[in-house]
């Protein structure tokens, strides 16, 4: 043992709609799996990016913001 492993909680999400942006937001929607797949635990080095949910209709669909702009 000994070892300490970085980990994270993911919600896996399924497209809702379009795969392509699309919608006056130009932006992709997604909604919850509906199998018992829909959350997983990931090394935090395997995980490739950050998205900003943005509720479109609560705790079903979300806008997703993959364009995230820090200003430093």
């Amino acid at each position: 043992m000994g070892k300490v492993h970085e980990v994270a909680m993911v919600a896996l999400l399924k497209v809702h709609g379009f795969s392509k942006p699309s919608g006056e937001e130009e932006i992709i929607r997604m909604e919850w799996r509906e199998d018992d797949k829909n959350v997983c635990i990931v090394e935090i080095k395997e995980l490739e990016g950050m998205a900003h949910l943005i509720p479109l209709e609560l705790g079903k669909v979300w806008l997703v913001n993959n364009r995230i702009d820090f200003i430093t």
